[in-house]
């Protein structure tokens, strides 16, 4: 008789725990739910203003020109024409806009979808055989505009991206540019006006860099948007996928969604306000940070990034435009200002007869004198 009263009571307590977890889960699912369409109103109204290469900027929203310049590339190429002027017209455009801001409303961002690599690659390829055939036409100030326009069209996807892959994309975009510059050793031929065009271009684009991508913001949101329209299908695949998350929920789908979901968008609000700091202090924020989503269970870890990998690209990044406004004005003949390096204190250069060399120390922080191995680097006049 005492056995069965203790089974009874076994599971009473059971049963009761399992009412409070599944009370706990739909709070918080509740929540959950009632600040996304705030959270996504504060992002469209978020400033997204940023300065144009060009001057003076009209007041557009760069994203649906860049949009419709990779949808003129895809058709350009699947026709298997190789003309692209209307898809660098669309990235000229987007250059002279006043902002740069994609949707973050899930069913409109994904009506238009982010850019992949290739689509990406395939247009700065493009306009990096323009800008080498104006600068065999001796049109060095075009050449400056067009250069101009393909860095800031992977500035944008850096300032105004809603998903990390994009962020990612825009700073792989800028390192093609500045790969063409570091493999060729010279600035496209440009004389003193291209120059001097390029050089002011390049100094409003570093200026527009953020200390940090909205991808930070964006992503959680989208994430968070993807698992309340779809929980209720995936809800039996998160408990199999991920049993002891749940079994630490009592056995709420909800409840753990909404804890990892709250873990991701902690560690994203936690980088971000470090975003400024000198790098090794950033790094050492991003380890613990995720190493605190980590702690949460295995399906937060699995939402949250490596933040290491997207904010050492973005220094980058803003390193390479800053190198490449030094090898501009060392070109034409100017004193070279002191520039910070976003790895280190401030960006190195040295001359050995016509060869320039200009540096970061790169994210390992250690200066190796301009090795193109470790340092981030480029030579001129080689």
């Amino acid at each position: 008789m005492n056995v069965q009263w203790i089974g009874f009571g076994l599971l009473a307590l059971v049963g009761g725990t399992l009412a409070g977890a599944h009370v706990q889960g739909l709070g918080e699912w509740t929540r959950l739910i009632a600040s996304q369409d705030a959270d996504e109103r504060h992002w469209e109204t978020r400033d997204a203003r940023r300065p144009s290469p060009h001057g003076a900027a009209r007041e557009e929203n760069a994203w649906p020109h860049l949009t419709e310049a990779l949808r003129l590339m895809r058709v350009a190429t699947d026709a298997g024409n190789v003309d692209l002027a209307g898809a660098l017209s669309e990235l000229h455009l987007a250059a002279t806009c006043a902002k740069a801001r994609e949707d973050v409303q899930w069913e409109r961002a994904t009506g238009h979808p982010t850019p992949r690599m290739v689509d990406a690659r395939q247009l700065v390829d493009a306009g990096l055989e323009r800008a080498e055939q104006l600068a065999r036409d001796g049109r060095d100030e075009d050449v400056a505009v067009v250069l101009l326009d393909l860095l800031c069209f992977g500035r944008d996807l850096q300032h105004g991206s809603v998903t990390y892959i994009g962020e990612m994309i825009g700073v792989a975009t800028c390192g093609i540019v500045f790969e063409r510059f570091a493999s060729s050793g010279d600035l496209q031929g440009m004389g003193g006006a291209g120059l001097a065009r390029f050089e002011r271009g390049l100094a409003t684009l570093d200026a527009g860099f953020a200390a940090i991508g909205p991808a930070w913001e964006g992503e959680p949101l989208l994430i968070r948007r993807q698992l309340t329209s779809d929980l209720g299908a995936a809800g039996a695949a998160l408990t199999v996928s991920y049993p002891g998350d749940v079994l630490r929920h009592g056995l709420s789908e909800r409840w753990m969604v909404a804890d990892a979901v709250r873990a991701v968008e902690e560690m994203a609000t936690a980088i971000a306000a470090a975003a400024a700091l000198p790098w090794s202090e950033l790094l050492a924020v991003a380890r613990h940070e995720r190493a605190e989503v980590a702690r949460s269970g295995d399906f937060a870890a699995v939402l949250a990034l490596q933040p290491k990998s997207l904010l050492e690209a973005r220094r980058r990044a803003i390193a390479q435009v800053r190198l490449l406004r030094l090898a501009a004005l060392a070109t034409n003949g100017h004193e070279l200002p002191s520039l910070p390096d976003p790895f280190g204190a401030t960006l190195h250069s040295k001359r050995a007869g016509t060869v320039a060399t200009f540096w970061s120390v790169g994210p390992d922080g250690a200066d190796d004198g301009g090795a193109e191995r470790t340092d981030v680097t480029l030579v001129v006049g080689r």
